[in-house]
Protein backbone atom coordinates (compact mmCIF):
# COMPACT_ATOMS: atom_id res chain seq x y z
CA UNK A 1 0.00 0.00 0.00
CA UNK A 2 0.98 3.68 -0.22
CA UNK A 3 2.38 3.65 3.30
CA UNK A 4 5.42 1.57 2.40
CA UNK A 5 6.62 3.87 -0.36
CA UNK A 6 6.09 6.92 1.85
CA UNK A 7 7.73 5.34 4.86
CA UNK A 8 10.86 4.28 3.00
CA UNK A 9 11.29 7.69 1.42
CA UNK A 10 10.66 9.63 4.60
CA UNK A 11 12.46 7.50 7.15
CA UNK A 12 15.36 5.73 5.50
CA UNK A 13 17.78 7.98 7.35
CA UNK A 14 15.94 8.27 10.66
CA UNK A 15 16.03 6.20 13.80
CA UNK A 16 13.07 3.86 14.21
CA UNK A 17 10.61 3.80 17.08
CA UNK A 18 10.40 0.03 17.36
CA UNK A 19 13.17 -2.52 17.73
CA UNK A 20 14.36 -4.32 14.60
CA UNK A 21 15.94 -7.61 15.68
CA UNK A 22 17.27 -9.66 12.80
CA UNK A 23 19.53 -11.81 14.94
CA UNK A 24 16.88 -13.33 17.23
CA UNK A 25 13.96 -13.44 14.77
CA UNK A 26 12.86 -16.90 13.72
CA UNK A 27 11.50 -17.82 10.27
CA UNK A 28 8.00 -19.15 9.77
CA UNK A 29 6.34 -20.77 6.74
CA UNK A 30 4.58 -19.38 3.69
CA UNK A 31 1.73 -21.38 2.18
CA UNK A 32 -0.44 -20.87 -0.88
CA UNK A 33 0.20 -18.29 -3.57
CA UNK A 34 0.45 -14.55 -4.15
CA UNK A 35 -1.33 -13.09 -7.19
CA UNK A 36 -1.28 -9.38 -7.94
CA UNK A 37 -3.22 -7.69 -10.75
CA UNK A 38 -3.02 -4.24 -12.30
CA UNK A 39 -6.45 -2.74 -12.96
CA UNK A 40 -6.36 0.06 -15.54
CA UNK A 41 -8.57 3.10 -15.26
CA UNK A 42 -9.51 2.96 -18.95
CA UNK A 43 -9.54 0.43 -21.78
CA UNK A 44 -8.67 3.10 -24.36
CA UNK A 45 -5.20 3.34 -25.82
CA UNK A 46 -4.73 6.67 -24.10
CA UNK A 47 -6.02 5.49 -20.74
CA UNK A 48 -3.60 5.85 -17.85
CA UNK A 49 -3.46 5.21 -14.14
CA UNK A 50 -4.82 2.30 -12.19
CA UNK A 51 -4.28 0.26 -9.03
CA UNK A 52 -2.49 -2.88 -7.96
CA UNK A 53 -4.83 -5.36 -6.27
CA UNK A 54 -3.85 -8.45 -4.32
CA UNK A 55 -6.31 -11.27 -5.01
CA UNK A 56 -6.10 -14.54 -3.00
CA UNK A 57 -6.07 -17.64 -5.19
CA UNK A 58 -9.12 -19.80 -4.25
CA UNK A 59 -7.91 -22.98 -2.58
CA UNK A 60 -4.34 -21.65 -2.46
CA UNK A 61 -4.80 -18.52 -0.38
CA UNK A 62 -1.60 -17.02 0.96
CA UNK A 63 -0.92 -17.74 4.62
CA UNK A 64 2.07 -16.90 6.73
CA UNK A 65 2.51 -19.35 9.58
CA UNK A 66 4.46 -17.62 12.29
CA UNK A 67 7.12 -19.28 14.49
CA UNK A 68 5.77 -21.54 17.22
CA UNK A 69 4.34 -19.67 20.18
CA UNK A 70 3.59 -16.47 18.25
CA UNK A 71 0.24 -14.66 18.47
CA UNK A 72 -1.48 -14.54 16.09
CA UNK A 73 -0.22 -17.91 14.89
CA UNK A 74 -1.11 -17.30 11.23
CA UNK A 75 -1.90 -14.38 8.93
CA UNK A 76 -4.07 -14.78 5.83
CA UNK A 77 -4.28 -11.56 3.76
CA UNK A 78 -7.56 -10.74 2.05
CA UNK A 79 -8.31 -8.79 -1.12
CA UNK A 80 -6.76 -5.33 -0.94
CA UNK A 81 -5.11 -2.53 -2.85
CA UNK A 82 -1.32 -2.56 -2.68
CA UNK A 83 1.12 -0.06 -4.16
CA UNK A 84 4.04 -2.45 -4.37
CA UNK A 85 4.92 -1.15 -7.81
CA UNK A 86 5.75 2.30 -6.42
CA UNK A 87 8.17 1.14 -3.73
CA UNK A 88 11.64 2.63 -4.33
CA UNK A 89 14.36 0.58 -6.00
CA UNK A 90 16.37 0.49 -2.79
CA UNK A 91 13.85 -2.01 -1.44
CA UNK A 92 14.00 -4.12 -4.63
CA UNK A 93 10.34 -4.92 -4.02
CA UNK A 94 7.89 -5.96 -6.74
CA UNK A 95 10.71 -5.67 -9.27
CA UNK A 96 8.88 -7.84 -11.78
CA UNK A 97 7.22 -9.36 -8.70
CA UNK A 98 9.46 -12.41 -9.15
CA UNK A 99 10.11 -15.12 -6.54
CA UNK A 100 13.38 -13.31 -5.85
CA UNK A 101 11.68 -10.11 -4.76
CA UNK A 102 10.13 -9.28 -1.41
CA UNK A 103 6.56 -9.41 -2.74
CA UNK A 104 5.05 -11.80 -0.15
CA UNK A 105 6.68 -9.81 2.66
CA UNK A 106 4.96 -6.62 1.56
CA UNK A 107 1.60 -8.32 1.04
CA UNK A 108 1.62 -9.55 4.65
CA UNK A 109 2.76 -6.17 5.97
CA UNK A 110 0.24 -4.25 3.85
CA UNK A 111 -2.54 -6.54 5.04
CA UNK A 112 -1.79 -5.93 8.71
CA UNK A 113 -2.23 -2.18 8.24
CA UNK A 114 -5.28 -2.53 5.99
CA UNK A 115 -6.88 -4.88 8.51
CA UNK A 116 -6.02 -2.59 11.42
CA UNK A 117 -7.86 0.29 9.77
CA UNK A 118 -11.02 -1.83 9.77
CA UNK A 119 -11.16 -3.13 13.34
CA UNK A 120 -13.81 -0.57 14.33
CA UNK A 121 -15.94 -1.32 11.26
CA UNK A 122 -19.11 -3.38 11.94
CA UNK A 123 -18.26 -5.64 9.00
CA UNK A 124 -14.71 -6.40 10.14
CA UNK A 125 -13.75 -10.01 9.45
CA UNK A 126 -12.17 -12.37 11.99
CA UNK A 127 -8.89 -12.05 10.10
CA UNK A 128 -9.01 -8.26 10.35
CA UNK A 129 -9.91 -8.41 14.04
CA UNK A 130 -6.66 -10.25 14.76
CA UNK A 131 -4.96 -6.86 14.65
CA UNK A 132 -7.21 -5.23 17.28
CA UNK A 133 -4.89 -5.95 20.21
CA UNK A 134 -1.69 -6.26 18.20
CA UNK A 135 1.09 -3.92 19.30
CA UNK A 136 2.98 -1.91 16.71
CA UNK A 137 6.19 -3.76 17.66
CA UNK A 138 4.52 -6.99 16.52
CA UNK A 139 4.19 -5.66 12.96
CA UNK A 140 7.93 -5.06 12.86
CA UNK A 141 8.62 -8.53 14.27
CA UNK A 142 6.36 -10.10 11.64
CA UNK A 143 8.06 -8.12 8.88
CA UNK A 144 11.45 -9.49 9.94
CA UNK A 145 10.04 -13.02 10.32
CA UNK A 146 8.76 -12.97 6.74
CA UNK A 147 12.10 -11.71 5.45
CA UNK A 148 13.93 -14.43 7.36
CA UNK A 149 11.55 -17.02 5.92
CA UNK A 150 12.24 -16.03 2.31
CA UNK A 151 15.95 -15.86 3.07
CA UNK A 152 15.97 -19.35 4.62
CA UNK A 153 14.07 -20.72 1.63
CA UNK A 154 16.51 -18.98 -0.73
CA UNK A 155 13.76 -16.89 -2.29
CA UNK A 156 15.84 -13.77 -1.64
CA UNK A 157 19.55 -13.20 -1.09
CA UNK A 158 21.06 -13.03 2.37
CA UNK A 159 20.30 -9.89 4.36
CA UNK A 160 21.65 -6.79 2.66
CA UNK A 161 21.39 -3.00 2.76
CA UNK A 162 17.91 -2.88 1.27
CA UNK A 163 16.46 -5.15 3.97
CA UNK A 164 18.10 -3.12 6.74
CA UNK A 165 16.82 0.12 5.23
CA UNK A 166 13.24 -1.01 4.78
CA UNK A 167 13.06 -2.72 8.18
CA UNK A 168 14.31 0.45 9.88
CA UNK A 169 11.79 2.52 7.95
CA UNK A 170 8.75 0.39 8.78
CA UNK A 171 9.73 0.61 12.47
CA UNK A 172 9.66 4.41 12.41
CA UNK A 173 7.26 7.09 13.68
CA UNK A 174 5.25 7.54 10.46
CA UNK A 175 4.45 3.84 10.43
CA UNK A 176 3.58 3.95 14.12
CA UNK A 177 1.14 6.80 13.49
CA UNK A 178 -0.48 4.89 10.65
CA UNK A 179 -0.89 1.89 12.94
CA UNK A 180 -2.89 4.05 15.34
CA UNK A 181 -5.66 4.51 12.75
CA UNK A 182 -8.38 1.97 13.47
CA UNK A 183 -11.42 3.68 11.99
CA UNK A 184 -10.45 4.34 8.37
CA UNK A 185 -11.74 1.21 6.66
CA UNK A 186 -13.53 3.11 3.90
CA UNK A 187 -10.27 4.66 2.70
CA UNK A 188 -8.94 1.24 1.67
CA UNK A 189 -12.16 -0.39 0.56
CA UNK A 190 -12.25 -1.51 -3.08
CA UNK A 191 -14.39 0.62 -5.35
CA UNK A 192 -17.56 -0.99 -6.71
CA UNK A 193 -15.93 -1.25 -10.13
CA UNK A 194 -12.78 -2.91 -8.81
CA UNK A 195 -14.75 -5.23 -6.53
CA UNK A 196 -16.80 -6.36 -9.55
CA UNK A 197 -13.57 -7.12 -11.43
CA UNK A 198 -12.15 -9.09 -8.51
CA UNK A 199 -15.41 -11.04 -8.14
CA UNK A 200 -15.19 -12.04 -11.81
CA UNK A 201 -11.56 -13.13 -11.44
CA UNK A 202 -12.45 -15.26 -8.42
CA UNK A 203 -15.46 -16.70 -10.23
CA UNK A 204 -13.30 -17.71 -13.19
CA UNK A 205 -10.77 -19.37 -10.92
CA UNK A 206 -13.35 -21.28 -8.88
CA UNK A 207 -15.09 -22.56 -12.01
CA UNK A 208 -11.79 -23.66 -13.50
CA UNK A 209 -12.23 -21.38 -16.47
CA UNK A 210 -9.26 -20.27 -18.51
CA UNK A 211 -7.85 -17.18 -16.88
CA UNK A 212 -4.64 -15.18 -16.86
CA UNK A 213 -1.72 -17.41 -15.97
CA UNK A 214 1.30 -15.74 -17.55
CA UNK A 215 2.79 -12.54 -16.09
CA UNK A 216 1.90 -9.62 -18.32
CA UNK A 217 -1.12 -11.38 -19.81
CA UNK A 218 -4.19 -9.14 -20.12
CA UNK A 219 -7.92 -9.41 -20.57
CA UNK A 220 -10.86 -7.04 -20.30
CA UNK A 221 -13.18 -7.72 -17.36
CA UNK A 222 -16.25 -5.61 -16.67
CA UNK A 223 -14.92 -3.11 -19.21
CA UNK A 224 -11.59 -2.80 -17.37
CA UNK A 225 -8.21 -3.81 -18.77
CA UNK A 226 -6.68 -6.21 -16.24
CA UNK A 227 -3.09 -7.41 -16.28
CA UNK A 228 -1.59 -10.19 -14.17
CA UNK A 229 1.60 -8.82 -12.63
CA UNK A 230 2.75 -12.21 -11.40
CA UNK A 231 1.91 -15.20 -9.24
CA UNK A 232 4.32 -16.56 -6.65
CA UNK A 233 3.56 -20.05 -5.35
CA UNK A 234 4.86 -21.79 -2.24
Amino acid sequence: MRRLALIVLALAGLAGCAEVNFEDARPGEFEGAVSVYWLEQSTSASGSGGRFVYVPVPGFELRFIRPEGSVPAAIAPGVMYTDGGSIPRVAQAFRGFSPWSYGPVYIVHDWLFAARRCVEDPSATPEQLKTRDMAFQETVDIFVETLKTLERDRRIVARDFSQETVASAIAGPVSRNLWARTDACDEDRLSERDQAVVDRILQQQRRGLRTMRVPGQEQVIEGVRVRLVDTISF
